[in-house]
């Protein structure tokens, strides 16, 4: 009988296939159906990993938020201060903005600065231009080996950098160098439930072929079944990808979905509702709306089978308002997020401050997604003072960083005077933290 130890290493195993057992063919062959393709010949050889054309307000939004990042001191709050500009930082490569996130991430200290190189080498791969990939591989192996020379190492910071590296290597088809990376990782890595490194495993299924989808899934049946909840969280976040990558294939997509909504039953329904709201997104990119609206009907469902708190409820109803209109069900998304919008005022006492403006963001994310930007402003407001509440500056400078962030991913221009209160809000930051 295999130990608990035994069981983990399998699952990260299986996991870390990062595309070597896919394709060891180049990026460019292995790619279909949905898979990062390279920009447009003209446009690489202008320069494939510019800064792309981006409104002003934006621009300003990334640098009030690393500013609010910024402000912690580094004793004690090193951690926070840089986890904060790494989202920063992650927001600039969301939006088309990857030299100003290289600008940023030299001025994070600590581990998170390799965690963005090995970022922005993927970046570029992405975009073909294989020039600058190993230069930032590179950096990004000396802040792994920092990490591992430090002398109360946490082997979890090293091993992001190095899942990071291989998932560079795979897309560029270098499937040894790939494997290389991941053998070094700790299998107890995984454990946690962390959106960064979900995401990374979940790249593979950018390079995945069709016919190993089957495979795929039922590897990812045994990692649910033994391993932790971090493991099966990656499994989630590669479900999502997998569906957006083999949509077409209609039964390989119900299996998919059969998985996340009726067969994961052990992993906590929150994180299976974000990933059917990602499932409906994708079909309403592939224009069709009436199967979004069943997939949004389960994950309603999903939702509607527990007892949920205010500060935990309110975001889901949220995002799945934006999916719903979306999908075409627009008067119903507007009595979703009054919905909620009522009873985030029910329980607003309840809540603790701290934690307030986190469960009314996505709100103002909503109506701005169902084009209500009027809605979105006085929500956009709300969630700027809420983050107020608290009397210390941790709490406040990451709920201003966030807002900013929020309204510089979603396109919402703050008029004058919400600029004006976001700047005067940033300006203040300072002790006590």
């Amino acid at each position: 009988m295999k130990t608990d130890l035994e069981l983990r290493s399998l699952s990260l195993a299986a996991l870390l296939a990062v595309a070597c057992s896919c394709s060891s063919e180049p990026a460019e062959a292995a790619r279909q159906d949905g898979a990062p393709k390279p920009a447009p010949a003209a446009a690489a050889a202008a320069d494939p990993v510019a800064d792309q054309p981006i409104e002003r307000y934006r621009l300003d939004l990334l640098h009030l938020a690393w500013q609010a990042a910024s402000a912690f001191p580094v004793d004690p709050h090193a951690k926070t201060r840089a986890r904060l500009q790494e989202a920063v930082v992650t927001t600039c490569f969301e939006v088309e903005q990857p030299q100003l996130a290289l600008r940023f991430a030299k001025g994070i200290v600590g581990w998170r600065q390799g965690v963005a190189h090995a970022d922005y080498a993927y970046y570029c791969a992405k975009r073909g231009a294989r020039e600058p990939v190993e230069k930032h591989l590179s950096l990004a192996r000396q802040f792994a080996d920092d990490v591992r020379n430090d002398p109360n190492p946490q082997e979890w910071r090293r091993d992001t950098i190095l899942m990071k590296i291989a998932r560079a290597y795979a897309l560029l088809g270098e499937a040894g160098k790939a494997a290389e990376a991941t053998a070094l990782v700790e299998p107890n890595s995984g454990l946690a439930v962390d959106p960064a490194w979900a995401e990374t495993v979940a790249a593979k299924a950018d390079l995945m072929q069709a016919a190993d989808l089957a495979r795929e899934l039922v590897a990812m049946d045994d990692v649910v079944k033994t391993a932790g909840l971090g493991f099966a969280f990656s499994v989630l976040r590669t479900c999502a990808r997998l569906h957006e990558r083999f949509y077409a294939d209609a039964e390989g997509r119900a299996e998919i979905e059969r998985r996340v909504i009726e067969t994961y039953t052990g992993i906590p329904p929150a994180l299976r509702i974000e990933v059917v709201a990602d499932m409906a997104r994708t079909a309403v990119a592939r224009e069709d709306a009436a199967h979004a609206r069943e997939l949004l009907g389960a994950a309603r469902r999903l939702m509607e089978g527990f007892a949920w708190s205010a500060e935990d409820v309110v975001p889901m109803f949220a995002r799945l308002a934006a999916a719903r209109a979306r999908a075409g069900e627009v008067d119903e998304a507007k009595a979703d997020v009054a919905a909620a919008l009522a009873r985030y005022q029910d329980a607003r006492d309840g809540i603790v401050d701290m934690f307030r403006a986190e469960a009314l963001r996505p709100l103002a994310e909503a109506c701005q997604a169902m084009g209500e930007v009027q809605q979105a402003a006085g929500l956009y407001a709300l969630v700027l003072e809420e983050g107020m509440e608290n009397p210390h500056s941790r709490p406040r400078a990451e709920d201003i960083a966030e807002t900013c962030l929020s309204m510089a991913r979603h396109a919402f221009a703050p008029d004058a005077r919400l600029l004006a209160r976001i700047r005067e809000i940033v300006n203040g930051l300072g002790d006590p933290w």
